[in-house]
């Protein structure tokens, strides 16, 4: 079912190429309701649609805020045929429509405004229609940078875990090596402290037999006392030897668990690869459309 959502999604995605529609219209500017051409950018933020205007517009002049309205002007500019060699000033305003954006565009030719009965109304309805695709194409430009990013993230992701797996290897192999060498020091520990008790025991003897003697009785004591201490060290030594094995035990367990879990994860994060690769690929045959894209 996530799959089946998943290739619906995709559908939906790619299925938006349409041509955008260009209409005459009259609209409320500055100089109150004129005819302009209007195009809907779908998905376009307005703001978005303004940077794609000034950059679109900017071989034929700057793009500047009129003052006391929300339109802005180009001025006295030549465009194609349009005016008949007088020269335009061209107003815009990017609105928020439904589903994007409403590019609303009036074509000033020396105080009358274009209308869709003058004969280069084709020409600016093709200007505009050029401009809508380069937001189309813009737009899923940017999509697809932004779906190739997640393309290498997932692949990051990915290489963390497979670098995951390799160091929980890692750690069975070496706890593992831990548990191998205490069960080898084991015995030979527990055949050193049995060593030390016995050289402890013939110590005591040798202080009991010198008690008389206050300078020699002092310098066994201080070897039965050395003697105490290195068996002392010894048991100490067998507990950690034993406490090696029981952790590392528990780490080669953890590990094996973790290890099921890593792979798992892996295993998730190819198919999300997979299915990221497919958007990838998608989004770049979307953007090839768009490019190839002509107005009319």
């Amino acid at each position: 079912m996530k799959k089946f959502i998943f290739l619906l999604t995709i559908a939906v995605f790619i299925s938006d190429l349409v041509k955008a529609q260009v209409t005459a219209e009259s609209r409320v500017m500055v100089t109150g309701s004129q005819p302009a051409l209007v195009v809907k950018l779908k998905g376009a933020d307005p703001k978005f649609a303004e940077a794609e205007w000034k950059d679109y517009t900017k071989s034929y002049g700057k793009v500047i805020k009129v003052k006391g309205s929300k339109e802005s002007v180009i001025e006295g500019i030549h465009i194609r045929d349009i005016g008949q060699g007088t020269l335009l000033n061209v107003y815009s305003l990017a609105t928020p429509a439904v589903d994007g954006t409403d590019m609303i565009v009036w074509f000033n030719r020396g105080g009358s405004y274009l209308e869709s009965r003058d004969k280069e109304y084709a020409t600016a309805e093709e200007f505009i229609q050029t401009f809508a695709i380069k937001v189309k194409v813009d737009m899923i430009a940017l999509d697809l940078e932004d779906q190739q990013k997640k393309q290498t993230k997932l692949e990051n992701d990915l290489t963390r875990l497979q670098k995951v797996n390799e160091n929980l290897h890692k750690d069975i192999t070496n706890a593992k090596a831990k548990v191998d060498q205490a069960e080898m020091d084991i015995p030979l520990n527990v055949k050193a402290q049995e060593t030390a008790q016995t050289d402890i025991a013939n110590q005591k003897g040798v202080v009991e037999s010198v008690k008389e003697n206050p300078e020699e009785y002092k310098i066994q004591q201080k070897l039965l006392a050395k003697l105490e201490s290195s068996y002392t060290k010894l048991q100490k030594e067998n507990e950690n030897l034993h406490k090696t094995v029981t952790d590392s035990d528990a780490k080669i367990k953890q590990a094996e668990f973790d290890i099921k879990t890593n792979l798992e994860e892996q295993k998730a994060a190819d198919q999300a690869i997979a299915d990221q690769k497919v958007v990838v690929d998608l989004v770049q045959k979307k953007l090839d459309e768009a490019r190839g894209q002509k107005p009319k």
